[in-house]
């Protein structure tokens, strides 16, 4: 089998087991299929738990089963260079080369290979391995292999920081305002402070908005209260995935990038949600503003008030366009 043959298995390997997948489904689907593409027996990915010298896996897959998610520490392990941002891989005598890690020994392991998975500012996420209990007969093929899974998973893992970051600074804030309010109303002496911690709130929520923009996943918010939804917000990643200025899609329906060959089951499926104000997961295709289309992976997620409200639906968005034609030729 030549590498491009492997390459296109690959690719289709990853579309048909990740699609319609997020979080801990996504992971699980993810490592089962990277060990089966490598022909490893074991397959993970971790991410950093309470310190930079432990980590915790998000899925681990031992060749028959998912095991339950354990943390480890980092000294002594093949992972510690990993997590410190290098690429690892050890053809043989890996338990040999690393004795203050019994697990390795306990288990057999005989090769390692990892990657270290880093956001769009280069700061290490997590990391993505595998393991078998016999030699590795050609790294160089297998190493380009594992660099597409991890391409991935990172991918994944921004998405979802992205996702909790925003969450995160949105209820905090909310939270804050809200108890800072009720003061002002029991005791106008404090007004000048408040108004002061106000400002700092405000620059909070400045530092969030720019952290959004900056983010390389396509991200709008809707109106849920107006009529037809309409979109208050689109950050740059979205706009240039699409074509359109802010200025034009600001107003406007999301339906806006659907065309003829968009799938009306899927469409269908996105209205019910926003009727229902649920989460949505699904793959569109879509078009540009110049007419050319894409196959967009779309993540709705409802906003609720205090009072349990919906107010506003986040949608973000990925060009999956290149995993696309492996499932059409399944």
């Amino acid at each position: 089998m030549t590498f491009q043959a492997t390459h296109d298995d690959l690719l289709r390997l990853i579309a048909e087991g990740t699609a319609g997948e997020t979080g801990e489904e996504f992971f699980q689907s993810l490592v089962r299929h990277m060990a089966l593409a490598l022909k490893m027996k074991y397959a993970f990915v971790a991410v950093f738990a309470d310190s930079k010298m432990r980590v915790r896996t998000l899925a681990f897959w031992d060749g028959e089963r998912f095991l339950d998610n354990f943390e480890y520490d980092l000294p002594g392990t093949p992972c510690e260079a990993v997590m410190a941002g290098e690429t690892r891989c050890y053809s043989r005598d890996v338990a040999k080369l690393f004795p203050r890690d019994p697990d390795l020994t306990e288990i057999g392991a005989e090769s390692y290979l990892a990657v270290p998975l880093m956001d769009s500012r280069g700061t290490v996420m997590g990391h993505l391995a595998v393991l078998d209990t016999k030699p590795m007969l050609d790294v160089p093929q297998d190493i380009n292999v594992f660099s597409i899974f991890a391409a991935r998973a990172r991918a994944e893992l921004e998405r979802l920081q992205a996702e909790d970051a925003l969450r995160k600074a949105h209820d905090e804030l909310e939270r804050r305002v809200q108890l800072r309010t009720a003061e002002l109303s029991r005791a106008n002496a404090d007004l000048q402070a408040e108004i002061a911690e106000r400002k700092r709130y405000e620059e909070e929520l400045r530092l969030r908005d720019r952290a959004i923009e900056a983010s390389s996943v396509g991200i709008i918010i809707t109106d849920a209260r107006q009529d037809d939804h309409p979109i208050i917000y689109v950050n740059p990643a979205f706009a240039k995935m699409t074509g359109y200025t802010r200025e034009e899609l600001i107003g406007r329906n999301p339906r806006i990038l659907q065309g003829q060959e968009s799938d009306p089951h899927e469409i269908e499926a996105i209205r019910l949600a926003l009727r229902e104000g649920r989460s949505c997961l699904t793959t569109l295709k879509n078009y540009r503003k110049d007419g050319t289309s894409f196959w967009n992976e779309l993540f709705i997620s409802p906003v609720h008030d205090e009072l349990g409200h919906l107010t506003h639906f986040i949608g973000t968005q990925t060009d999956v366009t290149q995993l696309i034609p492996f499932l059409i030729l399944k």
